[in-house]
């Protein structure tokens, strides 16, 4: 069992999506994270609340430049830089 009885569970799924058709076109490959809220009632779970997010690689986070303006970054390759890998 996740969680407590009646206590509220994150859960997360990161995805990735594929074959979508918008406006007779097909998507390309796309990856998201799926965060749901779960709670026990009873006999079963219910989600409670429910947000997706769509994951841009290399664009994962911001960091401030020296103007003081915020551009995308991949904080992996940011990460190991400033461990010197």
């Amino acid at each position: 069992m996740l969680g407590t009885p009646a206590a509220p569970t994150v859960v997360h799924a990161r995805m990735r999506l594929e074959g979508q058709t918008p406006n007779g076109g097909t998507a390309g490959i796309r990856q998201n994270l799926f965060i749901f809220v779960v709670q026990q009632r009873e006999d079963h779970w219910l989600c409670v609340s429910a947000q997706n997010t769509d994951i841009v690689i290399g664009a994962e986070t911001h960091i401030r430049d020296e103007s003081g303006k915020l551009k995308p970054a991949d904080y992996r390759i940011w990460r190991n830089d400033a461990a010197g890998i």
